[in-house]
């Protein structure tokens, strides 16, 4: 199996090692979503403007505010992974909903279902899995693990992202009907994982527990300054990310890319980024001080260079982006979850969301509009000097501190 060959001298359990070995079957599942590098030209296919589409990505930030929290409280009292498994019915109803009239009305409406199922699967899937590693005492492989795993979720996204262009092509609806069969596939596995029971017993009905559970997240972010400066910086790097995700694709097209190559161009990055993934924590171990703000800094300097009008160098930057965004993500979700305690586990974790959506709400809807009335490359060229002077500052505040 993958996990024994990649953890072949540690003292894993069998059961350990089975659940693991379908964690990484579930994640792969969940990645062979093929939607995602075609979301923005299947809402432009529909004549919806760069406004509009912001709008709609609004309209799931503030979804995420609305569901996230009890999403998470649900999966500390009751259960994580029926938590996530719900997240992934809800997903599945709003991938179908795309397709059944395609229209702005049902675009929204597929956005919140989606949004409703994102939040009850983020928090609550990474809880699940720290709590497993926490209950066998090897949660200081989890840094390993989750890198390991990104290397092969990336590559199976790598062959769905080349698949859903060509799909798209021949017909919109194949990249939603194969999606909504890969998370199917998802919950299955994700079924046969065991649960283990919660040292913290509440009564879902006790409204006091509820809000004590609030207020203990509320706590652990608020007075540990590691944990509130990491939960900003997921904010910040999640919504830069996302919204050069968003448009890439579109860009590269607007660039001269023909649709049909812009599956393998994003085959060639994901599997760069695999390989950058695997090599995250042996980074993160070496540069541990300035780890954060130079790919912080790197990161805002290459959205600026995403004005130059050259679909080449593009193509070369959102490489680089992705690979960073490969090295960050494993490294930040396991210092996030280190400062957390297990039983308000999934609640914080969904505060640490609870942010990434305000951030969403206020910047998407500003980058669509600027988009519309300027162009995509100078919306480019202002968001990465606002970036860049949010990483500058976060670099001279943070520069004599090490971020754990």
């Amino acid at each position: 199996m993958l996990v024994r060959l990649f953890y072949k001298n540690t003292a894993f359990s069998k059961k350990f090692q089975r659940d693991l070995n379908l964690f990484l079957l579930h994640h792969i599942a969940t990645r062979g979503v093929f939607v995602y590098g075609i979301m923005v030209l299947f809402f432009l296919e529909f004549g919806l403007s760069f406004t509009a589409i912001m709008v709609l990505s609004v309209a799931e930030s503030l979804s995420s505010l609305v569901f996230t929290l009890p999403a998470g409280l649900l999966a500390d009292i009751w259960s994580k992974k029926k938590v996530v498994i719900i997240g992934k019915i809800l997903s599945i109803v709003g991938f179908l909903t795309y397709i059944i009239n395609p229209s702005f009305l049902t675009f929204l409406i597929a956005e919140i279902l989606l949004s409703a199922g994102n939040s009850c699967i983020s928090s609550a899937d990474t809880s699940f899995l720290y709590t497993k590693f926490k209950h066998n005492k090897q949660e200081n492989f989890y840094k390993s693990f989750i890198a390991f795993k990104n290397s092969k979720t990336i590559i199976v996204g790598a062959f769905t992202t080349t698949g859903a262009t060509i799909l798209y092509a021949i017909d919109f609806y194949w990249p939603f009907i194969l999606s909504v069969i890969s998370l199917l596939i998802s919950i299955f596995i994700l079924s046969k994982i065991t649960e283990e029971k919660s040292d913290v017993a509440l009564n879902i009905d006790n409204e006091k527990a509820v809000k004590l559970r609030i207020k203990e997240s509320i706590t652990d972010i608020k007075n540990n300054k590691n944990l509130r400066d990491l939960t900003v910086l997921n904010g910040i790097f999640i919504v830069m990310l996302a919204n050069i995700s968003y448009v890439s694709g579109a860009y590269l097209q607007e660039l001269g890319m023909e649709i049909i190559y812009l599956g393998f161009f994003f085959f060639l990055t994901s599997m760069i980024a695999s390989y950058v993934s695997k090599k995250s924590i042996i980074l993160y171990e070496k540069y541990k001080s300035k780890f954060y703000q130079t790919l912080l800094l790197f990161l805002s300097l290459s959205i600026i260079l995403m004005s130059v009008r050259n679909w080449l160098l593009i193509a070369m930057i959102i490489i680089l982006i992705r690979s960073m965004s490969a090295l960050m993500m494993p490294v930040l979700s396991a210092n996030i979850n280190s400062h957390i305690e297990d039983k308000n586990r999934t609640t914080a974790l969904s505060m640490v969301g609870f942010v990434y959506s305000m951030l969403s709400v206020v910047i998407d809807p500003a980058i669509g509009l600027l988009m519309d009335a300027t162009s995509t490359s100078i919306a480019f060229l202002y968001v990465g000097i606002v970036f860049t002077t949010i990483s500058i500052i976060y670099t001279i505040k943070h520069s004599r501190h090490t971020t754990t």
